[in-house]
């Protein structure tokens, strides 16, 4: 399991862990200077669509071609938060706009097996609204996207107690405290997330996702 972060104040701490944490780029905080530096320096970069915020479609597209240099593990397509309907139908629309570029879909509020779809990604991300994040029927998706080779990302995970809860599942996690308060709260969670790898690389249930999505 790895925790992705979207401040650069946590670099320093991806540099000397990134076994266990990532960078989670955005179109509100994007650097270009500063990402080519991250990735000569080999950390981990996702991309999130900032949709949760507030983005609109306009800053959106115009944020694309500044992925082309980076060599982005996956990027959320814009979705819409607890609709999996408008979710699907924003998906068909950016499928087409974004190129050469691994995608992630957003599991929303309803979400069904059959309507994912799971040709065109290589990453599922377990948005929603908490109630849905938590069900029995959001977690079966998350094992289906497993058995089918994807990588898997759940959002808003902000507590220990949340970690655990997706510790055999999730690939990744965020959550936006460790971002706000990373010098506070990221150095006891470290510990907790090498635990995580360790025992999922004994059970044989660690994933590793190589760059431009292909997973091993």
């Amino acid at each position: 399991m790895r925790l992705l972060i979207n401040t650069t104040a946590a670099i320093p701490y991806i540099k000397d862990h990134a076994a266990v944490l990532g960078y989670l780029m955005a179109p509100q905080k994007y650097s270009g200077p500063r990402l080519r530096g991250y990735i000569s320096e080999n950390i981990p970069v996702f991309s999130d669509n900032d949709r949760f915020i507030g983005v609109n479609d306009a800053l959106f597209e115009k944020f694309i071609p500044k992925l082309a240099f980076v060599r982005v593990y996956w990027l959320l397509v814009p979705d819409v938060v607890a609709d999996c309907a408008g979710t699907l139908n924003n998906f068909i629309y950016w499928k087409e706009k974004i190129k050469h570029i691994p995608l992630a879909y957003a599991l929303q509020d309803g979400q069904t097996e059959d309507t994912v779809p799971w040709d065109n990604i290589c990453a599922v991300f377990l948005g929603g609204s908490t109630a849905y994040k938590l069900s029995e029927d959001a977690m079966s998706l998350l094992y289906a996207a497993k058995k089918r080779g994807k990588y898997v990302h759940v959002g808003r995970v902000n507590t220990a107690n949340r970690i655990y809860l997706f510790q055999h599942i999730a690939d990744t996690i965020d959550g936006s405290s460790f971002s706000r308060f990373t010098n506070t709260l990221l150095p006891p969670i470290l510990p907790i997330l090498a635990q995580i790898r360790k025992q999922r690389i004994v059970d044989g249930t660690h994933c590793t996702l190589e760059p431009r999505g292909v997973i091993t």
